[in-house]
């Protein structure tokens, strides 16, 4: 009998800021079949998702969960779709920074995304740290050209999306390194690096 793949590892946390009882931050999984024709879906794929809604507070946090509940209507399309829906569905709330990151969990392609104020960061199992810009602008109130980067995925590769609740220089080598339980990697992060003036929220990924 073969052995099961490896599972592809997730570890995902976000908490308010000090003083508020909702964050305006949160980050969301999905896995959902490409788009390969009209009435055709391809193989599943993974969808990850952070959304960081304007300012702090209830308002925030339906931006925040707004945009995630539409990139979740649209997890099937490509990132311009996804983003595009996104601004539409958000143009009646502060609008939101978001980082999308589309894999798929075979050839281990993935196609990343992000417009506003969100980093998204890859830290190969072998390697420099590698640090990917987004466009400028806030899902919601319209944003410059949307240029989605190819990255081929190797095995023991950590993705990381994450708000700037938390410093932007954000050791996260050394933080995996000083993890020994992946799942709880993000709540650890948050608790030593998130900024107590801000939401926060990560969302990791380590390839098998």
């Amino acid at each position: 009998m073969s052995e099961r793949p490896e599972p592809w590892a997730i570890s995902q946390h976000a908490r308010p800021k000090a003083g508020e009882s909702e964050c305006g931050d949160a980050c969301m999984v999905w896995r959902r079949p490409i788009q390969a024709g009209p009435d055709l879906a391809g193989p599943d794929r993974m969808v990850l998702a952070l959304a960081d809604g304007l300012g702090h507070g209830p308002e925030a946090s339906h931006a925040a969960r707004s945009a995630l509940r539409c990139v979740g209507l649209h997890a099937q399309s490509d990132c311009e779709d996804i983003f595009r829906h996104c601004d539409q569905a958000l143009q009646s709330t502060r609008g939101a920074a978001m980082a999308l990151a589309l894999i798929d969990p075979v050839s281990r392609q993935a196609q990343l995304a992000s417009v506003g104020n969100v980093r998204t960061v890859l830290l190969p199992a072998q390697g420099r740290e590698r640090r990917y810009a987004g466009a400028r602008g806030i899902v919601g109130g319209g944003y410059g050209c949307l240029a989605p980067e190819s990255v081929q995925l190797r095995s023991g590769d950590v993705l990381a999306l994450f708000s700037d609740g938390l410093d932007e220089l954000l050791p996260l080598g050394q933080c995996l390194q000083g993890s020994s339980d992946f799942e709880q990697t993000a709540e650890a992060v948050l608790r030593q690096w998130a900024l107590p003036r801000d939401d926060a929220a990560i969302l990791l990924l380590r390839v098998p």
